[in-house]
């Protein structure tokens, strides 16, 4: 028979042992590297949520800083609304009031002429001293005197008539004469 001593000393709860550690680091290993891993994830997760809500934020900010300039532009934009109605109000009642100067004499002699009875409404004139306007008398010998005066004006020369009409005379039922004038003006002599 075989001797005690011959036979091999086998341990197999030993190599069981060893494998069993082995494998026990080797799963430690695996759940280390994984925990590591996800806490890795959850990191990069909550960054990611983190910028996505700063974002949001800027962009409420940037919303809100976009609705104060258009309402800064709005009302900027009426004040320069304003400012250019005015500037060409300014620009127009210049002109008048250049217009009035350049034409007044001619203006005061025409005045002259005009009867106290005959009324003047839409008095226009131009560049070339070309006076229109709508009359309105009470009496026919009220427009009568009037042209009695531009006759008595040529003689006088309070200013040069070049040409003067009177067209569209009409009667209403109250017995008022309407009619409209246009006179060419020259300078006024001494």
């Amino acid at each position: 028979m075989i001797a005690e001593s011959q036979l091999p000393k086998v341990n197999f709860l030993q190599n069981q042992k060893a494998k069993l550690l082995l494998q026990s680091k080797r799963i430690y290993l695996i759940q280390s590297i994984s925990i590591t891993v996800l806490l890795i994830y959850f990191f990069f997760v909550s960054l990611v949520f983190s910028y996505y809500a700063y974002l949001n934020y800027k962009i409420g900010n940037i919303n809100k800083q976009i609705v104060n300039k258009t309402e800064e532009i709005k009302a900027l934009s009426d004040k320069e609304g304003m400012y250019l109605i005015m500037k060409n109000k300014t620009k127009s009642a210049i002109e008048i009031v250049n217009s009035m100067q350049a034409h007044q004499s001619l203006l005061q002699a025409v005045f002259k002429i005009l009867p106290e009875n005959i009324s003047v409404e839409n008095l226009k004139i131009d560049e070339n001293n070309q006076i229109t306007f709508s009359g309105l008398a009470y009496s026919y010998q009220d427009i009568e005197k009037f042209l009695k005066n531009i006759e008595a004006n040529n003689e006088a020369q309070l200013v040069k008539i070049n040409q003067a009409s009177i067209e569209n005379l009409k009667i209403d039922n109250n017995n008022l004469y309407s009619f409209s004038v246009k006179l060419l003006l020259s300078e006024i002599k001494g």
